[in-house]
């Protein structure tokens, strides 16, 4: 996860940054806006450069003094921090987004104020925004941007779950990493369903270019709201501009009230099934778009083979790794082995662990046929589908792709589930390929594992002994 860029962080980082060493002015002299901020900091932080700097805030790279790591410094600037309504506004940010843990949410490290000046330390992305990759790109290809929306979702998804809506889902405040994957920033004006609104009810707060209708009438807002302005940003990933502009907010707020969705010239069914999506994404009624991020997601994922419906039509039944889990855990029992006829686990190791967590794993094995992304005539690989987020006592499901086996070629898939603190769990299973292009879906269990975020390892091994594997986050929430 990356620093958060757009009006207030840069798309790119400096080189050669010299440290900002806090020094106590001469008399008379006059001190800059950064060495106030060099000097307040200074017992817990070494400034090394600024960043950016937007209206409502500055970044900083810095170096945490006692764990001797560098992570992103934002900073309410002074003639803000004078102003309670501000400075409410800037903590609640703070406050916000450190109970979101989530992979593709930046994280909150520590927040803070003194001698007037009020920060909060985060995660350093050392990324670009969406925004600088398509000033330099101009457009997406359809695969990356269902890629890019699928994760963006389950952020956002994961976000309203929890009662926040973000309010402010646009191309500065979505951070691509070193491996290309969207990190969501800026909740500076995100707001949990409990708070009390810091403007007035019939007043409207965001980027108008990204706003939903009902934001734009300042009326209450949930997670709808925020896919509504994710079809905007992916509208403009499809074909390099957003559908509505004008020359002040009033002009671009009547067209998200009232313009009809503009037809881009789409050249291929795999734009035009998306096109679909982001259509019944942008809806003008909160009620036709999709519920939540689940059915989204659903519906993104159909698109992979050109089937997903367009306009307001509801959209195919979903067949992901979330579809799959809340069928799952209407039918499971938390520690009730499938009955499939395929051999059960063959391993579980750990040094105690899974009796630790109270991991008790069901498991269940379905081959999703020939849905599979693994590429014709391609070699022996493994892919796997990121699980996302997942709360306690629900089923915690993967879905994967088995390349360049034969069908009836037997293999052992390996799950490992690592601790931040170390320790580990691991199942292991035989299974069947279907075919060079096997995708399959296995069942976990019902989670029961601590909130955390865990190292997933996924390994298959072949009858010749060739492994493949790959590594990836899981976030554990709270029920």
């Amino acid at each position: 996860m990356q620093p958060p860029t757009g009006p207030t962080e840069p798309s790119r980082l400096a080189s050669a940054p010299t440290a900002i060493t806090p020094q106590d002015p001469a008399p008379g002299a006059e001190v800059t806006e950064r060495e106030a901020v060099g000097r307040a900091v200074a017992p817990d932080y070494e400034l090394l450069e600024e960043l950016g700097r937007g209206g409502m805030a500055v970044v900083y790279r810095a170096r945490e003094r006692g764990l001797q790591r560098e992570v992103a410094l934002k900073v309410l600037p002074a003639g803000l921090a004078r102003e309670p309504g501000f400075v409410e506004r800037f903590e609640r940010e703070a406050r916000v987004a450190a109970q979101l843990e989530h992979p593709n949410i930046v994280p909150i490290y520590r927040v803070g104020r003194r001698d007037g000046v009020s920060y909060f330390a985060m995660k350093l992305l050392r990324g670009r925004s969406l925004a600088a990759l398509l000033q330099e790109r101009g457009r997406l290809p359809p695969a990356e941007i269902r890629a890019l929306l699928v994760e963006v979702a389950d952020a956002l998804g994961y976000a309203a779950r929890a009662g926040v809506v973000h309010r402010d889902v646009k191309p500065e405040n979505i951070v691509l990493d070193e491996r290309g994957h969207p990190v969501v920033t800026d909740f500076g004006i995100a707001k949990p369903a409990a708070a009390s609104a810091l403007t007035g009810t019939g007043h409207s707060i965001g980027t108008p270019q990204y706003m939903s209708p009902e934001q734009v009438l300042g009326r209450p807002l949930d997670g709808r709201s925020d896919i509504y302005s994710l079809g905007i940003v992916a509208y403009q990933c499809l074909t390099g501009h957003p559908p509505f502009d004008g020359e002040d907010p009033y002009a671009i707020g009547y067209q998200q009230l009232h313009a009809e969705l503009p037809a881009p010239a789409l050249a291929t069914p795999e734009e035009r099934a998306l096109f679909g999506v982001i259509r019944r994404m942008t809806d003008k009624d909160p009620a036709r778009r999709y519920r939540d991020a689940e059915e989204l997601i659903a519906a993104l994922r159909a698109t992979e083979e050109g089937t997903a419906p367009a306009g307001g039509a509801r959209p195919a039944p979903a067949t992901g790794a979330r579809s799959a889990e809340a069928r799952a855990a209407r039918s499971v029992p938390a520690v009730t082995p499938s009955r499939s006829p395929r051999r059960r686990i063959a391993a579980v190791a750990g040094l105690g662990l899974a009796a630790a967590l109270g991991a008790a794993l069901a498991v269940g094995f379905l081959d999703l046929g020939p849905r599979s992304r693994c590429p014709r005539g391609g070699g022996f690989d493994l892919l796997v589908d990121r699980p996302g987020a997942v709360r306690q006592g629900s089923i915690l499901a993967l879905d994967y792709d088995v390349c360049g086996l034969r069908a009836r070629t037997p293999y052992r898939l390996a799950v490992t589930l690592t601790h931040p603190g170390g320790r580990s769990v691991r199942v292991a299973y035989d299974e069947t390929a279907s075919g060079p292009r096997t995708r399959a879906h296995r069942r976990l269990g019902r989670v029961r594992f601590p909130p955390a975020t865990y190292r997933l390892d996924v390994t298959v091994t072949d009858p010749e002994g060739r492994s493949r594997s790959r590594t990836l986050p899981l976030l554990v929430a709270r029920r």
